[in-house]
């Protein structure tokens, strides 16, 4: 179980690191880069949640913790189809 939640937390940081380069390097405005910085906090916040749980012997709670960051990215994906 922790190897899952290892994998989901580099994957939530991934995430997170791949939104800041791409803040960085496309023309937005700010709108634009306040609407991807807010999903970068939350990946991170989630990341380092489910670590918290998961030193403290909550392994399920981590595991919901570092699986939510699906529903951002389906935000994301929402905001740059639309």
């Amino acid at each position: 179980m922790k190897t899952l939640i290892y994998a989901c937390m580099a994957i939530n940081v991934g995430a997170a690191v791949f939104l800041l380069f791409s803040i960085f390097s496309s023309g937005q405005d700010s709108a634009g880069k306040a609407m991807v910085f807010l999903p970068i906090l939350l990946l991170l916040g989630c990341a380092v949640a489910s670590y918290f749980l998961m030193n403290n012997g909550h392994e399920t709670w981590a595991l919901v913790t570092s699986g939510f960051p699906v529903i951002i990215i389906g935000y994301l994906a929402f905001i740059s189809f639309t």
